[in-house]
């Protein structure tokens, strides 16, 4: 959250205060999980994760979004799913204007290991500078490589946390 502090020889006014108290105390803009599956059906093709957190932010306001899901393989055919912290503008999620953030996570899955309907999980998070606005916030999640057309993600969270303000 952006404060803007009061002029030289000004007193601090009491919305000014009550911003500060507001960045103190209330760090998580919001987390969501759910055990929905979405179908990672054409390789290298991000789909929107089914946990998603909108949130909105009256000032400048730098935020932390982490996110997690289930990778489980469709067929006997080894594959690598790949998540990524995310977020567009607006009220719902729109994978045709999402913005990834930060460092790809991957887990490679094959089924002489795990077995046929083995599932590994996927992990990752990234911080985001946001000007004021409203936001939607999820974990972009598609099958990097390998795999079926029946590879599913589920098992989806998302945490939103404000972590500085400008």
């Amino acid at each position: 959250m952006a404060i803007p502090l009061p002029a030289v020889g000004d007193k601090a006014s009491a919305s000014w205060a009550d911003a500060v108290a507001a960045a103190i105390n209330a760090p998580v803009l919001g987390d969501v999980s759910t055990s929905a599956a979405v179908t990672l059906a054409t390789a290298a093709t991000d789909v929107a994760g089914t946990a998603q957190v909108t949130f909105t932010l009256p000032v400048q306001t730098r935020v932390k979004i982490s996110v997690v899901c289930r990778y489980l393989l469709g067929s006997t055919t080894a594959g690598r799913a790949v998540l990524q912290a995310a977020y567009n503008s607006g009220g719902a999620a729109a994978i045709g204007s999402v913005v990834k953030i930060g460092a790809f996570a991957s887990s490679f899955n094959n089924s002489a290991i795990i077995g046929a309907t083995g599932a590994s999980s996927v992990t990752t998070f990234a911080t985001v500078l946001l000007a004021p606005g409203t936001y939607t916030a999820y974990g972009a999640v598609q099958r990097g490589s390998g795999g079926s057309a029946s590879d599913t993600a589920s098992v989806f969270g998302t945490l939103v946390e404000a972590v500085g303000f400008q």
